[in-house]
């Protein structure tokens, strides 16, 4: 167990610092009254979840009920004192054995009576003191058995009348003894006081979530907001625009497919291939078809032509031929062009150009803001408890995978283009913005009250995103309370009549007196015979 003692002016960042050293599963904060710390429910809050995160039960040690308070309605144990806490931890259990213990040495001993006895501590009579007086075992009177039959009745008498008066002398002594008893115990008087509680507030708060702020700072009202990554992608396939002329004679490309099986078909350079109107085209190089396969399909073999006549006449369009010489479409061999035909007077090919690139890119942006406002929408990107901000989001710039030199005037009908970028959007949790405003209605109590935690009502506003933060208006009320303390209570009251007492202890809150016996009418003047007790307090309002 690691017990930390910390200072009045120690800051929760020393804190969470000392939980983060500590050596085992269990660690004691022991905090000084006025503790920095213990002014903010917040504080208690983190240091509770960072426990939480790293396996470690961390309780709060202070002579402060109001620490305490703030401590346990954080979900963090509580203790007034060192002793306290670690006799929690150890020594459960133990005392339903002693209690079984003592109620069977209870029951083998002889008939007791018992009766009230007060305590040492000055001010307070506690019930479970006893003083244990035991009956003493009882005189036999008369003679004995054998002197009844000796005919002596003058012993005989002289023996009762001894026994007779042991008896009145114990009996006297009984009766002294319960009226000494009677002088120090009775009277008494138990009295209960519940303290008065009044309203607080509302208050009015102000309260900036900051992707800047590591922790809250309840002196300027300020709380971390989380910056949320949303990872974005986005690609296409874009069309070339561009055209690059040749003024030169009808070129380009035929394409054989042989379904031959059996053998290859050999193309030689010059052999002339039509479209159906009859524009005709000469190979310019040999080219050998393989032989076509049942397993892999047709075979394909691409060769060079251009026209056989110069000018705009071998300008057709792809796939425009389909004429062979007839001993080669004996073969099973046919013929396309793939791509037009270019030549003659002018010859068109695409390209990719710089404003085909910028458009596919802007094309793609617009892609990612769209992802990113889905993103936005879903709430697997929302991280639990917290409010995302839309109007926070921001886009890094788009990564291409392939810059524009890269492309630019390449040769093609079409082009691929993928780009990433990162989202971020401001996400916050309103737990804290509340409990920031609930650390400032404490901070505005006077000195040597208390905030009753169960009275505390919050609401907050809707946040307005601005210049990269979020701000919220906060109104909070509560009721608040003056801890009570008992020694100078009892001072004032002693010897007092049952009515005045009842007038001076109203001043503190609701009272309840209750005298024993029941027949007198004042305090009386001992202070251990007046046990007062301190109640929580309770809400003045549903």
């Amino acid at each position: 167990m690691t017990v930390a003692y910390l200072d009045v002016d120690d800051e929760i960042t020393v804190a969470v610092a000392r939980l983060r050293n500590a050596e085992d599963g269990h660690f004691l904060m022991v905090l000084p009254r006025g503790s920095r710390i213990a002014t903010s429910r917040i504080n208690f809050r983190l240091l509770e979840r960072e426990g939480q995160a790293r396996g470690v039960t961390v309780v709060l040690v202070s002579a402060e009920a109001g620490a305490r308070s703030l401590a346990v309605s954080a979900g963090m144990p509580a203790y007034a004192s060192v002793e306290d806490a670690k006799a929690a931890q150890s020594v459960a259990g133990v005392g339903a054995d002693l209690g079984a213990v003592a109620l069977h040495e209870e029951a083998a001993a002889a008939p007791v009576r018992i009766a009230p006895r007060s305590s040492a501590g000055a001010g307070f009579v506690t019930s479970s003191s006893a003083t244990v007086l035991r009956e003493p075992s009882s005189v036999p009177v008369g003679a004995r058995a054998g002197e009844l039959t000796t005919g002596r009745p003058t012993r005989h008498r002289a023996r009762a009348r001894l026994g007779l008066a042991a008896r009145l002398a114990l009996l006297i002594g009984l009766m002294g003894g319960a009226l000494y008893a009677a002088y120090l115990f009775l009277p008494t008087v138990s009295i209960t006081v519940r303290p008065a509680t009044s309203q607080v507030g509302p208050l009015s708060v102000r309260v900036t979530a900051d992707p800047a702020a590591a922790i809250p700072d309840a002196e300027a009202a300020v709380v971390p907001a989380q910056r949320i990554d949303i990872p974005l992608s986005a690609n296409g396939t874009f069309a070339a625009t561009g055209r690059q002329v040749t003024e030169e004679r009808a070129t380009g490309t035929v394409r054989f497919t042989s379904e031959n099986t059996l053998f290859e078909v050999p193309i030689p350079e010059g052999t002339r291939v039509a479209t159906a109107d009859g524009i005709a085209f000469e190979t310019t190089r040999t080219v050998t078809i393989p032989v076509a396969s049942f397993a892999t399909g047709p075979a394909v073999r691409d060769a060079p032509v251009r026209a056989v006549q110069g000018g705009s006449a071998g300008n057709v369009e792809k796939a425009s031929i389909s004429e062979l010489p007839g001993p080669i479409e004996a073969q099973l061999v046919r013929v396309t062009n793939p791509s037009a035909m270019a030549g003659g007077a002018r010859t068109e090919i695409s390209v990719v150009v710089r404003q085909d690139y910028d458009d596919a890119l802007g094309q793609l942006e617009t892609s990612l803001d769209e992802q990113l406002q889905a993103a936005l929408a879903d709430p697997a990107y929302t991280a639990r408890g917290l409010v995302l901000f839309p109007a926070t989001a921001l886009r890094e710039p788009a990564d291409a995978d392939r810059p524009a030199v890269e492309l630019e005037d390449m040769e093609a009908t079409t082009f691929s283009l993928a780009v990433v970028s990162r989202g971020t959007v401001l996400g916050v949790d309103e737990a804290m913005v509340a409990e920031m405003a609930v650390d400032r209605l404490t901070g505005s109590l006077v000195a040597n009250t208390r905030l009753l935690p169960d009275s505390v009502v919050t609401t907050v506003g809707e946040g307005s995103a601005a210049a990269g933060v979020i701000t919220y208006d906060v109104s909070v009320t509560g009721e608040r309370y003056v801890p009570l303390d008992p020694a100078p209570m009892v001072q004032a009251i002693r010897g007092r009549t049952i009515s005045e007492a009842r007038g001076i202890l109203a001043a503190y809150g609701s009272v309840e007196i209750t005298p024993w016996p029941d027949f007198i009418d004042a305090v009386p003047d001992d202070p251990r015979r007046i046990d007062l007790a301190i109640l929580e307090p309770q809400r003045s309002t549903p």
